[in-house]
């Protein structure tokens, strides 16, 4: 019998399930981290599926380098986080919430969310991961980044070259097709959950400055590469390396 589809499985979930992460009607609908991070050190964490010897490389006794490969290119479009320093522990980690499920759906900024309107509907969006380990990833050093990629000559480009004085060399690339140097931009963005406020995910915006919403074209596909390699990799720890991150209250909880 597969346990973790039996009610009485679903229900411990439900039972463990820490009520400090849900949403609240107390809580701001967005939590401004650019702010908080103009002020103090941020970390943000999520879980690798590999154990720790799997997911870091280790380079001295204290200093370890995430592995290129943990964050793959087509996750970090919209990667998952959670915010660290607050009512989210690292032990929090081992739940996933379910995809489509109601838990896992985008709170309203209003509602308290609690698990007794709708039992049903709770215990169908919560699963235990056990296993893996955490990283933590320098949200001061990651969020509001400008990272430089080539995107092929395109009609969509050059009228963007043109409308800005954009000073943009043409260049060519292995292939000899034309291409340009531009920049995109990348940030965290606070997208709370009904089962979890502190739920954060890294947007990457193109040269125009508008959000990237699909995973596909070659120029995304190196871009993302790139950003996990030069970036990801020296910022991302099994650890924080910072004893003080604490999140006060006034930056997600209502003024009276």
């Amino acid at each position: 019998m597969d346990l973790k589809n039996t009610w009485l499985y679903k229900f411990y979930c439900l039972v463990i399930y820490p009520k400090s992460i849900l949403s609240k009607s107390t809580f701001i609908g967005d939590i401004d981290i650019t702010s908080l991070i103009e002020n103090q050190q941020v970390f943000v964490m999520r879980r690798s599926s590999f154990p720790h010897s799997k997911t870091f490389i280790k380079i001295s006794n204290e200093v370890y380098h995430l592995r290129a490969d943990i964050i793959k290119k087509s996750d970090l479009l919209n990667l998952s986080t959670n915010l660290a320093g607050c009512k989210f522990k690292e032990k929090h980690l081992k739940f996933r919430l379910l995809i489509g499920k109601f838990g896992a759906n985008k709170w309203n900024k209003y509602d308290t969310i609690s698990f007794f309107k709708n039992p049903v509907a709770f215990l169908s969006s919560i699963s235990i991961f056990n296993e893996g380990c955490s990283i933590y990833i320098d949200a001061n050093k990651t969020h509001n980044l400008t990272h430089p990629y080539e995107r092929q000559k395109d009609k969509e480009i050059e009228k963007f070259i043109k409308a800005f004085s954009n000073t943009s060399e043409l260049e060519k690339d292995l292939n000899g097709k034309e291409t340009y140097k531009v920049n995109a931009f990348c940030r965290f963005k606070h997208d709370p959950l009904n089962f979890n406020y502190w739920h954060f995910e890294y947007v990457i915006s193109d040269f125009k400055q508008s959000e990237i919403e699909k995973y596909g074209p070659k120029w995304l596909d190196n871009l993302c590469k790139s950003i996990v390699s030069d970036v990801f990799t020296f910022y991302s720890y099994h650890k924080p390396n910072a004893r003080k991150f604490d999140i006060p209250e006034k930056y997600y909880i209502k003024s009276a």
